[in-house]
């Protein structure tokens, strides 16, 4: 993914990066299974910590990208789809 703003990162392209590339994606190991929501939020908080770095350096003006309102409807449909998913497979 190329932006014109370069590697300033910012909740749409969090969003962006997330749904395209993080989410429904499969194990490595298990093609069939899918990754959890444990593992999409350590991708989204290390992304949060490189724009931590960013606004730290006064390279990022852009607002946190936790409040992007579309990365918070992501994040909880895919902890809602995850959890429908453990309770149909009877996984605790």
């Amino acid at each position: 993914m190329r932006y014109p703003d370069g590697i300033t990162i910012t909740g749409a392209k969090l969003h962006q990066f997330l749904r395209e590339k993080v989410c429904n994606r499969s194990y490595q190991q298990d093609k069939g299974k899918t990754i959890g929501f444990g593992t999409v939020r350590a991708y989204k908080t290390a992304i949060i910590d490189l724009y931590t770095q960013q606004k730290g350096m006064h390279m990022n003006s852009n607002e946190h990208p936790g409040a992007f309102s579309a990365l918070k409807n992501l994040m909880v449909q895919y902890r809602l789809g995850t959890n429908i998913h453990h309770y149909q497979n009877y996984i605790d």
